[in-house]
């Protein structure tokens, strides 16, 4: 092995590199000449599959004096115990190191996690996804991103772009999630238009996530409804304004493919609706790698319905169970006939986070 592979193992698994100790890529022709040893031995998975490379040192004479941990790819160091019959812990992937004769300094801090052990499919658009799965894996969680979903222009942007040129007309703005902020501020931004138009409006936003984006350009949501659906926007809305909004014009930039109740129920109370399309969503190309990452123990989490469907076109067969950010997402998720663990009563991020550890979690962060 060169010294920079040696180097390399002795960084990812904290072992001071300048201490004795011998490693293992090809398995020997005779495990107890190893056996007898009282240096740390490092056993690479490329020796053999789990179970027999287990079976090969028992058979060699391990007995319970060996001190046995096995290494994860994510970093996890539990001690294990090999009998006849196998051992106590398995490998979760194929990138793994069975170690004798060594104690990790850390062992055990993992393991403690609220989340160790779980695994998790974050199909959320990728830059967006990043946050969640941070927070995933500083929670013990084994994360992989699959986006399913990528954002382009509508298939016609001049929509919006003749309603930026007339924004001191409407008399509400309504979002209904971070990226219809994003994109519309985007939008406005290259018009060169004067946010001085957005002067007389008012701000509805359809939750937290929503509001501080709009927040983060400056702007502050003026209604923001007890349940983050469109249902609770438009209950907020005739609490702030009462049933008859025939006086009132009303600017809603959105994803181009989304739920009419919003404003077919806004124009059948009076109102003056724009619908206008800032941003759409499509499959990511090429289709996610699914097949690669995932195990019969995953979950999918599922942030909006676009993810399940465009997840069902990569993998129209899947039966990991999931859980889902809201109510709209859980039912596009059980129409396709997706088990679903749990959904979020608080649908944002954070929600669906807590709903994971509602679920999932094990033990305190502490």
């Amino acid at each position: 092995m060169s010294e920079d592979k040696r180097l390399q193992v002795c960084h990812d698994l904290k072992f001071p590199s300048g201490h004795n100790a011998c490693f293992l890529y090809q398995a020997p022709h005779r495990w107890d000449e190893f056996l007898d040893l009282e240096i740390p031995i490092f056993i690479s998975g490329s020796c053999g599959d789990w179970p027999e490379l287990c079976h090969a040192l028992w058979e060699a004479g391990l007995g319970p004096n060996h001190t046995v941990r096995l290494a994860q790819a994510d970093g996890r160091v539990e001690s294990c115990k090999l009998g006849e019959d196998g051992s106590d812990r398995s490998p979760d992937s194929e990138d793994w190191w069975l170690i004798l004769n060594w104690t990790h300094e850390d062992e055990g801090w993992r393991s403690r996690l609220p989340l160790a052990g779980r695994h998790y499919l974050v199909t959320r658009q990728k830059k967006q996804g990043e946050a969640m799965v941070c927070r995933l894996e500083e929670l013990g969680a084994t994360v992989h991103q699959c986006p399913t979903i990528e954002f382009q222009q509508p298939d016609d942007p001049t929509i919006l772009s003749e309603a930026l040129d007339i924004l001191q007309q409407y008399d509400w703005i309504l979002f209904t999630s971070p990226n219809g902020v994003r994109y519309f501020f985007e939008a406005l931004t290259e018009s060169g238009a004067d946010y001085r138009k957005l002067g007389q409006a008012h701000f509805a936003c359809i939750g937290p996530g929503t509001a501080k984006a709009l927040k983060a350009h400056g702007f502050k949501a003026d209604l923001i409804p007890e349940e983050f659906v469109a249902e609770g926007l438009l209950d907020a809305l005739e609490k702030r304004l009462g049933p008859d909004l025939s006086d009132l014009s009303i600017l809603i930039p959105r994803a181009q493919e989304a739920r009419e109740v919003l404003p077919e129920t806004l124009r059948e109370r009076g109102a003056r609706v724009l619908v206008a399309p800032a941003y759409k969503t499509v499959s990511p190309t090429p289709k996610p790698d699914v097949e690669s990452v995932i195990t019969e123990q995953t979950r999918v989490l599922f942030t909006s319905s676009s993810t399940v469907k465009n997840w069902l076109q990569a993998r129209p067969k899947a039966p990991q169970p999931c859980i889902c950010i809201g109510p709209v997402t859980a039912a596009t998720a059980a129409e396709a006939g997706l088990t679903i663990l749990g959904t979020a009563p608080v649908h944002t991020i954070d929600g669906l986070l807590e709903e994971v550890l509602r679920i999932d979690g094990q033990g305190t962060t502490d």
